[in-house]
């Protein structure tokens, strides 16, 4: 796990500062995957573009790279490996998102069928 004060150099960076629920950020924490953990930037002076991360940045490339629905579940696309991780670091197939992911699908329904 990465402590607390990694990438401090980004807090205020605005290119790092993204919207998320509550529920995933808080799932995925302070954790940050890596392909490789020994390329991980510890200070300002490391080069952060020799890491790999292994979490989808939608700033960067387009979730439906690595993501597909099929109804309420949530899938990686052609066995993405960054779709994958994703996917479980923030838990994209809870109960609750697939709840409301019906309800919208059912309001979408009812929309084309009007």
């Amino acid at each position: 796990m990465v402590s607390f004060l990694s990438y401090y150099w980004l807090a205020y960076d605005w290119n790092n500062l993204l919207f998320s629920c509550t529920a995933c950020n808080t799932k995925k924490g302070e954790l940050f995957p890596l392909a490789d953990s020994k390329a991980r930037a510890c200070s300002h002076h490391d080069d952060i573009t020799m890491e790999q991360p292994l979490l989808i940045n939608p700033t960067v490339e387009n979730p439906r790279n690595h993501i597909r629905f099929r109804e309420d579940i949530t899938e990686p696309l052609n066995g993405s490996e960054i779709g994958k991780i994703t996917i479980w670091y923030l838990d994209l197939c809870r109960a609750e998102l697939k709840t409301e992911r019906r309800e919208w699908l059912g309001i979408l329904k009812t929309y084309r069928e009007l």
